[in-house]
């Protein structure tokens, strides 16, 4: 082994480590940790070489390789329909609300078209508005106990969904 190929070697892995090396050299950095043994000071990377590089252990089972890739792309199915079914269950909820809307606004529409809201007597159609405080401070006090009075009805229903 000469002093030439260690001195280049020692150049790809500072690119190597750098991340900047393309396929051709690691290859290379590879092949040379796989036919050199008793590396001294580079031991470390022919060891990381020989991890990331090299070949399935002698020990291991027949098909285990596969077995894996077809266990993962399995996985990544059951993934994918999980997604799918979350997405459907959204959807249906979603158009399920919108449809619910709409059947509303369709009703209440036609309700007021056929007339169904004009059967109140002419008196509260022509209501005037009349203030019911003559002291602007009771009117304040009054309008904020009942928006505290709202806020602790609407926690209240709002607290099953937390």
């Amino acid at each position: 082994m000469m002093n030439k190929d260690i001195e280049k070697m020692h150049r790809l892995l500072d690119k190597f480590y750098a991340g900047e090396t393309d396929e051709g050299e690691e290859a290379l950095l590879a092949d040379f940790f796989a036919t050199h043994r008793d590396l001294g000071e580079m031991e470390t990377d022919r060891i990381i070489f020989g991890q990331l590089y090299g070949a399935m252990p002698e020990n291991a089972p027949e098909g285990l390789e596969e077995r894996l890739e077809r266990h993962i792309d399995r996985l990544a199915e059951d993934g994918k329909r999980q997604r799918q079914g979350l997405t459907l269950w959204i959807r249906r909820y979603v158009m399920s609300a919108a449809a619910a809307v709409m059947v509303c606004c369709i009703t209440g529409t036609m309700l007021y078209k056929a007339g169904v809201f004009d059967n109140f007597p002419p008196q509260h159609s022509q209501a005037i508005a009349v203030d019911t405080y003559d002291n602007p401070q009771m009117a304040a006090e009054a309008t904020e106990m009942a928006l505290l009075k709202f806020s602790k009805a609407l926690n209240k229903g709002l607290k099953p969904l937390q």
